[in-house]
Order: C-alpha cells, then sequence, then structure tokens
C-alpha cells in the first residue's frame, strides 16, 4: 500500500477520534453542569442615591457574602458576570435620621435582584445592613503643590513655589474632613528647567469620602534664574564676649561662598555680609566657636564657609 494512502487512512482515523472525543466531552460537560452546587459570592455593596446634605460615613459595610445554590451553568455565569449589590439609600432613608437599618429580608431582595429566580441564597453574612451617614460640612484647608523638577545646570528656583490661592474649601461628612489638613495638586514635573513655572493645575481629591473642592484648579508659580558662584572675605564679628575680656580670632576672616543670581550679582560685597561668633556657646573643651552667617544679601543662596571652626585665644 502507498505511504501516502497510509497516512490519509491514519490521519482519518485521528479526526474521527477527536470528534468523538469532544462529543463526549460536551456531553459530560453538559451532564455535570446540569447538577445543582453550592458556592460562596463575595459581592461588593455599591450605595446610590445618597440624600442631599449627607454623605457617607465610615465604615459602612463594602462587601456581602452569602452561599448560593444553584445548576453549575447559572453559577458560571454569575462568577463570570460579577453581580453586585446596589442600595438606594435615599428609599430607606428618613429626614433627621443619619443611621437606619435595612432588614435581612429587604436586604435578600436587594440581591435577589442581581439573579434569577432559580437560585437559593443563604448564610448572608449580615443578618442585616446598617447604613451610617453623616452631615456634609465644610472646612478650609492648605494647598500643598506635587512637584518633581530638575533645573537646567546654573539655574535655581529664586524662591519656594507659590500657589494662588494656597488654600481652598472642601465638603464631605464631618467625620472624613475631621483629620483631613491639606489638599495636592497634580504632579507637575519638568527637567532642565530654565524658565519661569506659571501654570493653572487640579487639585487631586484625598479620598472618595470629600464631594467638592471649591477652587478645583489653582495657579502654581515659580520664578527661576540663572545663578553665578562667588565668594567674599568677610571679618568675623564675637557677640557675648563679657566684660573687660580681650578676645583673639584665628582667623579673623571667614571666606563666605555663595550662589546669587547674576542680575546684580556684580553689586554685591563683603559689605552686604555679616558673620558672627557667639561667645557664650562656645565649645570649652577644645575653645573654638562656630560661625554663623547672620545677615547676607536678597537672593543669595546654599552659602558656605572654608572653616566651620574658629580657635581664640583670651588676652590677660
Amino acid at each position: 500500500m502507498p505511504k501516502k494512502i497510509r497516512l490519509t487512512q491514519r490521519f482519518g482515523k485521528l479526526k474521527g477520534f477527536l470528534f468523538f472525543l469532544f462529543l463526549a466531552i460536551i456531553f459530560w460537560a453538559l451532564t455535570k453542569f446540569s447538577r445543582e452546587f453550592t458556592s460562596t459570592f463575595y459581592l461588593d455593596v455599591h450605595y446610590q442615591n445618597i440624600p442631599e446634605a449627607t454623605a457617607l460615613a465610615k465604615n459602612n459595610v463594602s462587601q456581602l457574602s452569602f452561599d448560593i445554590t444553584a445548576n453549575g451553568f447559572d453559577l458560571l455565569f454569575y462568577k463570570i458576570k460579577k453581580p453586585r449589590i446596589i442600595v438606594p439609600v435615599s428609599e430607606f432613608y428618613t429626614i433627621g435620621n443619619n443611621e437606619f437599618t435595612i432588614s435581612r429580608n429587604q436586604l435578600n431582595q436587594l440581591i435577589w435582584q442581581e439573579f434569577n429566580d432559580n437560585i437559593s441564597i443563604k448564610n448572608l453574612s449580615q443578618e442585616n445592613l446598617v447604613i451610617k451617614l453623616d452631615p456634609v460640612v465644610f472646612k478650609k484647608v492648605k494647598v500643598i503643590s506635587k512637584v518633581d523638577i530638575t533645573f537646567a545646570e546654573g539655574f535655581k528656583p529664586a524662591d519656594t513655589v507659590q500657589i494662588i490661592p494656597d488654600s481652598v474649601t472642601v465638603s464631605g461628612p464631618s467625620g472624613s474632613l475631621k483629620e483631613l489638613l491639606f489638599v495636592e495638586t497634580e504632579l507637575i514635573s519638568a527637567e532642565n528647567l530654565k524658565e519661569n513655572i506659571n501654570i493653572k493645575t487640579t487639585l487631586v481629591k484625598p479620598s472618595q469620602s470629600v464631594i467638592s473642592i471649591s477652587p478645583a484648579e489653582v495657579e502654581v508659580r515659580l520664578d527661576v534664574v540663572e545663578f553665578s558662584e562667588g565668594e567674599v572675605m568677610v571679618p568675623i564679628e564675637v557677640v557675648n564676649v563679657p566684660p573687660g575680656m580681650n578676645i583673639k580670632l584665628i582667623p579673623q576672616s571667614i571666606i563666605v561662598s555663595f550662589n546669587a543670581s547674576i542680575i546684580g550679582f556684580n553689586s554685591i560685597s563683603a559689605n552686604n555680609f555679616r558673620v558672627e561668633c557667639d561667645f557664650s556657646t562656645r565649645n570649652m573643651e577644645e575653645n573654638f566657636m562656630i560661625p554663623k552667617l547672620v545677615k547676607k544679601p536678597q537672593g543669595v543662596l546654599n552659602h558656605e564657609f572654608d572653616t566651620q571652626k574658629i580657635d581664640f585665644l583670651i588676652i590677660k
């Protein structure tokens, strides 16, 4: 028998085997899934139609569990569909009553709305559903900028980020707003920045319990200037020296290195700086004092001294 004919016959037998195997699997699945099974479901609780001037308080039930008995096809369908429990709060609410209970029977009705009539629900995790509402309150909080900025070489911020307005009014349930102290802007990012920033950005709700933020946008400003490095030799002054005592400093002057805006850079001199040592805070064991910069021109940043310790001698 030619080889080609033998291969054709084998392939035909394999196709027949796979066909009957597929039929067997279908019949097995139909038989298997037609039977009743019991499975535990965990469904999220979604609260809707919240009455005006109120909001959901913290710690309301967010999930319910229960056992469902149904045929395998229904269970598979609901596992894929993932139903949820919708609670229309206003239907159970009465004015002035900010805590009320949905009975077990009412809760079962809400659950059955998501399923067909051929199922059985047992072992509900809640005997009843207690709903707590808080009155909506208004609170003024600070706005904090959320930034991720790098500056081009030689450029620095002239000052801190300015936010206009620097505070906003938020509304929400009193319990949720009690610990709310600030809201943040959306992330503002920039790389190798050389120019000023002056943009409007929206504010981020810190939690779902916050109903509104007014205004919802703020203006963010940041002045960027080009800086240059400089240094000056400044004489050191000593304060709080006891009367009649003479002090000799070693050294008597100190080099102050700094960064300053190129605008007006040439007008900066040693006379614009003042460095002091406080004799009352001296290190008595090693006889030295720590210099402090107590005066500097506006716009000078990142100052450094060429030495961090000033030795001294007491001349009698």
